[in-house]
């Protein structure tokens, strides 16, 4: 239970009444000259008295009393000026009546009552940041009030610290509310913090752009009041913290009321949005809460640093950029590959400010980048130590109209941009090339009349601008032996240390071609990241590397095809633990696997590690753990095992495995379908196609064997001397049919319905 609120005593104005004065009587006898002496001065000493105690009585009627006490004394108009008058006041304190404000400068209230209030509208302005108000015993509120109070700060740092609680006493009257703004209080009770009567009456909180430090022991730290209001604040701690309108207090995450520390602490708003949406203190540690926000973005203030990981920013909302900056001296830190894009109506990225975009990582984007030289004549750009392509078909890199500063400086990075119509690096008003060069278009230059980058004629370039580092060379995402294939050696990669024969790289059509070539490494022999890598095979192949590293290893799509063969001594590794999009096809050409471990293999098989065999053949082996196993799917087309014998693939095990269900870990042989004479089609006939139920066979003789396949090359039916077969009961799908008579097959293709 909470102290009742004491009254606030009013001075009692004290009241005299004046006594007659005696009036002397005079003798009828005629006096000579002049007036008695004695009585003159009896008179005169009356007449003293008199005024000495009417002025008296007038300056008490006159002194005014404010519903308002510190330390138990009343604040009247006589003491309002200076209350270190009080005992237990010390520092500046004054009471302002025609403000209703209650000063307290670098200030102590020290003794069993602090501050009460009766006024409406009192205004409690702390200045400086020493401040204390020490309730020495009992169980006194530092402050109470019971009408409308505004605790508020007056300069860049107020502090107020209290060892009792704060009280809005909604037992007096339905308006104890208490706005606490832009200042820092810090409470620490025994019991309460910030506390209303019960939470009933009208005993709001609000707290605006102010730090709270709340500490309530035992019974709560804000507690008993209708509502709290956080304006441009939050809570820090504890974690989770929220005002419970039920309990009518702050609860932690389980919904017990907080009796430890609650920090509330101002939101500071940067300069800076993503998304159309401000960054500030409450967000900046994880972006992505912001819709169209994936992957890592942080921003860090003190370093003002907006960090970009394997992020994706999408705008889908017209008129939204994607990062707005007003910072001075913004730095975008690129970590891996990041995209921003927008509708295309407004920029990927506008910057008002000095900018620099850095680090080891990429950044790709379907709009432009903006220096807006509109709205400051100090929008600069650093792009240094990247990779940024930027796409869009109006412009590319661009200012406002090359007037406003709009400087751009590229150092030691690579930069793509495309302006389809009206330019791609234009309206600066200059470009400055640190350890980078124009690689194309050849004989692009920045020309600073007209704030724009031309071709050889002078027209303002609308095609692809490629700036690189001075002597860079792109690399692509695919290694021989360990070394990185790039521009300068994918025309002969036989310049890399284990490789012989033709091997060469063509990125256009992401073409890795061998030719009669021998690879042999300690690495992996072949690692690629590409999307669509296609392996030619010509002639004879070789493939070598450590028997505990993989020959090739692929994280995205990949076909080995052509007409040549391909021997490996370790296996073929669809990597599925790196992403969930390698998949192998094999196609018209020959591979042996040979491997004391795997053959073809995924990850797990649980992550699209598929495998295509068409019209190819392929001999794996994995002798300790499975020749084809951890893979998701296997595709046979125009192909089938022929070896082991009843060899199929069973998706539950991700495997093929034999007849008795294990994991096949001897030689596993896939080939073409074996192209055997056929009888000739007057001779037999195969009908009706596609069929739902009864498939029949209209042959001249009867003396026939049947068999079904499904497309992986399982044999699910077999039938012998009969000119009808019931497939009711197989799924519906494609199946091969192979008829045989004597020493001749006759192969057809029926669909299921």
């Amino acid at each position: 239970m909470k102290p009742l609120r004491e009254s606030v005593s009013h001075a009692q104005v004290v009241t005299f009444s004046t006594t007659n004065v005696r009036q002397e009587k005079t003798s009828t006898k005629p006096q000579k000259n002049s007036l008695n002496i004695r009585s003159i001065g009896k008179i005169a000493s009356t007449l003293f008295l008199l005024l000495l105690f009417l002025g008296n009585n007038w300056a008490l009627q006159a002194q005014e009393t404010y519903d308002l006490t510190i330390c138990g004394v009343d604040v009247t108009s006589a003491n309002c000026n200076n209350l270190s008058v009080i005992d237990g006041v010390e520092g500046s304190v004054t009471y302002d009546n025609a403000t209703k404000t209650l000063t307290l400068q670098t200030s102590v209230i020290q003794g069993t009552n602090g501050i009460k209030s009766n006024i409406e509208g009192l205004i409690i302005k702390i200045e400086g940041s020493a401040n204390w108000i020490d309730i020495t015993s009992g169980s006194a509120a530092a402050i109470e009030v019971t009408e409308s109070t505004e605790i508020s700060g007056s300069s860049e740092y107020c502090k107020l610290d209290v060892n009792s609680f704060i009280y809005l006493n909604g037992m007096a009257t339905y308006n104890a509310s208490l706005k606490i703004k832009d200042c820092e209080i810090d409470i620490d009770d025994n019991k309460y913090g910030i506390a209303g009567d019960d939470g009933e009456v009208d005993e709001f909180l609000t707290i605006e752009n102010a730090t709270v430090k709340i500490d309530g022991n035992t019974e709560g730290s804000i507690v008993d009041i209708a509502g709290l209001t956080l304006t441009n604040c939050e809570i820090t701690s504890p974690e989770g913290a929220v005002f419970d309108e039920d309990e009518h207090a702050l609860v932690d995450a389980s919904g017990n009321i907080i009796k430890s520390q609650v920090t509330i602490v101002p939101i500071e708003i940067y300069d800076l949005k993503i998304c159309g949406v401000q960054v500030t203190s409450a967000n900046c540690n994880d972006l992505s809460v912001i819709d169209g926000v994936e992957g890592t973005v942080t921003y860090d203030n003190w370093t003002n640093t907006l960090t970009l990981d394997g992020a994706t920013i999408s705008v889908t909302a017209t008129n939204i950029i994607g990062i707005n900056n007003y910072i001075d001296g913004l730095i975008i830190n690129l970590q891996n590959a990041n995209t921003v894009n927008t509708n295309n109506t407004f920029s990927s990225i506008t910057l008002s400010q000095p900018t620099e975009i850095s680090g080891t990582g990429a950044l790709t984007t379907n709009s432009y980048i903006y220096l807006n030289g509109y709205s400051s004549s100090n929008a600069s750009l650093k792009i240094k130590d990247c990779s940024i392509e930027i796409n869009d078909d109006r412009w590319g890199l661009v200012g406002e109209d090359g007037e406003n500063n709009e400087l751009v400086t590229i150092e030691n990075a690579t930069v793509k941009a495309t302006g389809t119509e009206e330019g791609s690096i234009r309206d600066l008003a200059g470009l400055t090339l640190t350890n980078c060069e124009i690689t194309s278009p050849e004989g692009a230059v920045f020309d600073e009349s007209q704030h724009a980058v031309v071709d050889a004629n002078g027209d303002i370039i609308t095609e692809q601008i490629v700036i690189k580092p001075a002597g860079s060379f792109e690399t692509y995402d695919l290694q021989i032996c360990g070394v990185d294939v790039d521009e300068t050696n994918c025309n002969d990669l036989s310049v890399i240390d284990g490789v012989s024969g033709t091997v060469t790289y063509d990125n256009a059509t992401k073409t890795l071609t061998l030719d009669g070539a021998t690879i042999n490494s300690a690495k992996i022999g072949i690692t690629s990241n590409i999307d669509g890598l296609v392996i030619k095979l010509q002639n004879d192949n070789t493939v070598n590397s450590s028997s505990t590293l993989p020959s090739i290893a692929f994280t995205q799509p990949t076909e080995i095809s052509g007409t040549g063969t391909l021997t490996t001594n370790s296996y073929i590794y669809i990597d599925g633990a790196s992403t969930e999009n390698a998949s192998l096809k094999i196609k018209d050409c020959t591979i042996e696997v040979n491997d004391d471990f795997f053959g073809i293999t995924g990850a797990d098989g649980e992550v699209g590690e598929s495998l295509t065999i068409e019209n190819a053949t392929v001999k794996a082996t994995g002798s300790s753990v499975g020749s084809i196993c951890d893979i998701a799917s296997l595709t046979l087309v125009n192909c089938e095992i022929t070896s082991p014998e009843g060899a199929v693939f069973d998706e539950s095990q991700h495997a093929v495995v034999d007849a008795n269900g294990d994991i096949i870990t001897e030689q596993i042989v896939i080939e073409p379908t074996v192209s055997i004479p056929e009888i000739s089609m007057n001779d037999i006939l195969v009908y009706p196609n596609p069929t739902a139920d009864i498939l029949n066979i209209d042959a001249p003789s009867n003396e026939l064997r049947v068999e079904i396949f499904n497309t992986i090359g399982q044999n699910i039916l077999e039938i012998s001397n009969s000119s009808s077969i019931d497939i009711n009961p197989l799924p519906q799908g494609t199946y091969i049919v192979k008829i045989y008579k004597k020493d001749k097959i006759s192969v057809s293709k029926i669909i299921k319905k």
